[in-house]
């Protein structure tokens, strides 16, 4: 059992001057110099908090050369907790709404062989909004790590497929590299705004350092 705890500043801020309004529309074009109306933007500063509560359930199959592993991870998170004010414009009363998220992630490495199952579920709700992301990862270990004892490090390739309802297919390439793991990722828009986009999305990439065996094994007093 895990708990977690976050908190941070931003400072917002927006030059308008640029922009032109259909308020200043004279009758013929549109005059820079007339008052739009518009309310001015205002640059501000707001404390944000997080917190969350995580359950891992984990056991492992030891051989000489490698440990098969089959761990489950239940996670729930809150974000904006104090609901920071966004005060774009002066007295604005708009606060940020609280931000939900529950997850469901699990490693199942396939006994006796070199592919691994890391499928996860997550799902977020903020105000009237939802998402629901699903989907797993299939990883070949190039290089099978003693995760108990850390004598060797894991090294492992993986193919992934996810799904955001009623958005995105992604399709996601993922290496491990011992304490280090980099992943790209790609949206196939679903929606309705493939109309626009042709179907095109983001493109992802990202570097995520994990330090797997000193930090999260060998400092467990039940491998010791």
């Amino acid at each position: 059992m895990s708990v977690g705890l976050a908190g941070g500043t931003s400072a917002t801020n927006g030059n308008y001057s640029s922009l032109s309004y259909e308020s200043q529309f004279n009758g013929n074009y549109i005059d820079p110099y007339k008052v739009s109306g518009e309310i001015p933007y205002r640059q501000f500063t707001t404390v944000d908090v997080a917190a969350g509560v995580a359950y891992e359930f984990t056991r492992f199959k030891r051989d000489p050369d490698h440990d098969d592993m089959t761990s489950f991870k239940i996670s729930l998170g809150a974000f904006h907790l104090n609901r920071p004010a966004e005060e774009y414009g002066a007295g604005s009363s708009y606060r940020l709404p609280v931000r939900y998220t529950a997850a469901a992630t699990g490693v199942f490495d396939l006994e006796d062989t070199k592919f691994t199952l890391c499928p996860a579920v997550v799902f977020q709700l903020q105000s009237t909004y939802n998402e629901l992301l699903l989907g797993t990862y299939l990883k070949y270990r190039t290089a099978s790590g003693t995760k108990v004892t850390g004598e060797k490090t894991q090294n492992a390739f993986g193919i992934g497929l996810f799904y955001r309802r009623l958005d995105a297919l992604i399709p996601q390439l993922v290496y491990d590299m011992g304490d280090f793991t980099i992943a790209m990722a790609y949206d196939f828009n679903l929606s309705g705004y493939k109309a626009v986009s042709n179907g095109f999305g983001g493109f992802e990439i990202s570097l995520r350092y994990n330090d797997l065996a000193s930090a999260l094994f060998q400092t467990r007093k039940e491998y010791k």
